[in-house]
């Protein structure tokens, strides 16, 4: 029996995500979706997704998960509000390796996951957020003090 890899068979793409660590899992996920908006052509909503981003880790910390999740869907007409939600929800899934990334079952989530798995998605969210934060302090511009 050989026990020697194949040539090409360790460089796969899907064998390379699973050496990742956690945080770099989230770290790639935030940066594709706030990456996502600095590629396109609207600066205002450039700005107002970038304040959303700033504000989620505090928001998480200050009034739990699902209270946060809870105050982003109260704008769905808002791009910045639903487009930071959506993201969100994603890289938050995304980098827990889970296939479902819609805000409903992000949210019905959040509302209905017993404690100890409530706690340990927030905490996790709580790090997705700080990557999106990072990511769009780094990327996006900021809303004026005034706007």
């Amino acid at each position: 029996m050989n026990t020697q890899p194949q040539s090409g068979a360790i460089n796969t793409e899907d064998q390379a995500r699973a050496l990742r660590t956690q945080d770099q899992a989230r770290a790639e996920a935030a940066f594709e979706c706030v990456n996502r908006v600095w590629l396109g052509k609207n600066t205002e909503l450039k700005k107002k997704y970038s304040t959303q981003c700033r504000r989620l880790p505090q928001l998480i910390q200050q009034c739990g998960l699902c209270q946060t999740v809870a105050f982003l869907s109260s704008k769905p007409t808002d791009a910045a509000f639903s487009g930071a939600l959506k993201d969100f929800a994603e890289v938050v899934a995304t980098s827990a390796r889970d296939t479902d990334t819609t805000v409903e079952t992000f949210a019905k989530r959040t509302r209905e996951l017993p404690v100890r798995e409530y706690q340990w998605l927030s905490r996790h969210a709580l790090q997705c957020a700080s990557w999106m934060k990072r990511y769009a302090e780094a990327l996006l511009p900021k809303e004026d003090q005034n706007g």
